[in-house]
């Protein structure tokens, strides 16, 4: 197939293990300076929520991420952790790895700490992208400090000096059940672990499904938007649209999974891959085709003399006409006779209905009309004109 170059064009060079997620630095001064893992040995990671307050009540958390990152960098605060996750993926690092960040008591020495905005107590705090970041974090610190992937059971509780023993990526309120929830019983463990241990595993992302267009979609518009599934654990996505021709008319690298597109008129393929640190998913694929022709003349115009009901009265005219597929818009132009000639009246704009109702001013006279359509193409023919009489 003529798209195949993209697939040779999309093999990934092998590496050693997950990268490392990009982050924005913001230090900390709430850490106790180590040389870990000569001096502590970090078997743990531990996953925080950061609570706040929801202010503006936007659902999304936002303000939760930015409160928790001003918090830690007080002083006053006497807490921190190394990394903080935004409901839209975003990760900030604020104390170093080898460093002891303070935010899980007994249990720092040997652990990452990762806080993830948002509340234990609230589901929507886990936004597939904040899960999808995390899983990759988590995964890159397992496997640079060789962190085991699994979620142990128990808490501080099931041992005799009420410290947790457990390794591996651990909830808050193991360590310290006595008084944190965090992360709370919405947090999705098994979905965790089953995406750190496919990144670990270098296993390739699932295959998106296509969403829109969809296969032989006709669309009346050139401003295209291409639609497809969310597939977790990705960093990327390459959407590709060719014409019949085989040539690359539109791509794109999004994150998310769409992207809009301003096509001519004509039929096109579609293609979509997912990338993660493993590599590339199969390929999706669909076709559609883009009308963006004007549209044509109305007909079926009335009143028009001679029909019947050429001759109006009252106090309005209501101007009909046979409906336009595809139309937006109208534009209706009115002349009246003034003794010796058609004189403009005025014109409107009205929406997609085949019939517009105006008021006229002057009584006792012939009036002169048109009409005109409006599509994706923009404005296509006036209509042959139609006469009526009108008086009050």
């Amino acid at each position: 197939m003529k798209h195949a170059w993209v697939v040779l064009c999309l093999a990934a060079a092998a590496q050693a293990g997950p990268p490392k997620p990009g982050t924005i630095w913001d230090a900390s001064p709430n850490f106790t300076p180590s040389s870990r893992e000569s001096s502590y040995n970090i078997d743990s990671i531990v996953i925080h929520t950061t609570e706040g307050v929801d202010t503006n009540g936007d659902g999304y958390f936002s303000e939760s991420y930015t409160q928790a990152i001003s918090w830690f960098n007080n002083p006053a605060a006497g807490a921190s952790a190394h990394y903080v996750v935004a409901p839209w993926g975003e990760i900030t690092q604020m104390v170093a790895d080898d460093d002891i960040a303070w935010h899980a008591t007994y249990y720092n020495s040997r652990s990452i700490g990762i806080e993830c905005a948002g509340f234990a107590g609230k589901a929507g705090t886990w936004t597939p992208e904040l899960v999808d970041a995390l899983a990759a974090l988590v995964a890159y610190l397992c496997d640079a400090y060789a962190v085991s992937a699994v979620h142990p059971a128990g808490n501080a509780y099931s041992y005799a000096d009420s410290k947790y023993k457990g390794v591996g990526l651990v909830g808050h309120n193991q360590v310290q059940p006595w008084d944190r929830t965090d992360p709370g019983s919405y947090f999705p463990w098994s979905s965790l672990v089953e995406k750190v241990i496919a990144l670990l595993a270098g296993e390739p992302p699932a295959t998106p499904s296509i969403i829109s267009p969809a296969a032989g979609a006709e669309l009346g518009s050139s401003a295209v938007f291409l639609d497809w599934s969310w597939v977790s654990g990705i960093d990327y996505y390459y959407v590709v649209v060719y014409d019949v021709w085989g040539t690359a008319v539109f791509d794109a690298w999004p994150t998310v999974s769409s992207a809009s597109a301003s096509l001519a008129s004509g039929t096109y393929s579609w293609y979509v891959w997912a990338h993660n640190a493993a590599g590339w998913s199969g390929e999706a694929s669909s076709w559609f085709s883009v009308s963006t022709a004007t549209p044509p003349a109305p007909t079926g115009l009335w009143p028009k003399w001679p029909d019947e009901g050429w001759s109006q009265s009252g106090p309005s005219v209501t101007l009909w006409w046979d409906a336009v597929g595809g139309a937006t818009n109208h534009e209706v132009w009115v002349e009246y006779w003034d003794g010796g000639a058609y004189r403009y009246y005025h014109s409107w704009t009205t929406g997609s209905g085949s019939s517009f109702t105006f008021w006229p001013a002057a009584g006792a006279k012939w009036y002169r009309w048109w009409v005109r359509a409006k599509g994706s193409g923009g404005w296509g023919e006036w209509s042959e004109g139609a006469e009526f009489w009108w008086e009050p």
